[in-house]
């Protein structure tokens, strides 16, 4: 059986990193009108808190899923986020 820190890293999580690098480090220059308290003045409470609340489930999901290349829809999956990665890093 794998060390715990070897189990982490086996899962699909880690790929989400380098987008919330990027975004982390782009975000500041966005337009005024994406600012958090712009954004989200006219979103009911009650609305931003469910999305909120999905999008940390959704991506706290990934890490329990693993992260295996055995399979050939494995590997285009994987190049697909490659080429997804990409285009966000290109935009």
């Amino acid at each position: 059986m794998p060390s715990p820190p070897m189990r982490y890293l086996k899962k699909i999580g880690w790929l989400l990193g380098p987008v919330f690098v990027w975004n982390a480090a782009l975000s500041p220059r966005l337009p005024p009108a994406f600012s958090p308290a712009v954004f989200w003045r006219a979103i009911p409470t009650l609305l931003a808190a469910t999305e909120n609340g999905l999008r940390v489930a959704h991506f706290a999901l990934l890490f329990f899923a693993p992260f295996e290349l055995v399979a050939r829809p494995q590997k285009v999956g994987l190049a697909h986020d490659g080429a997804g990665i990409a285009v966000c890093f290109a935009s």
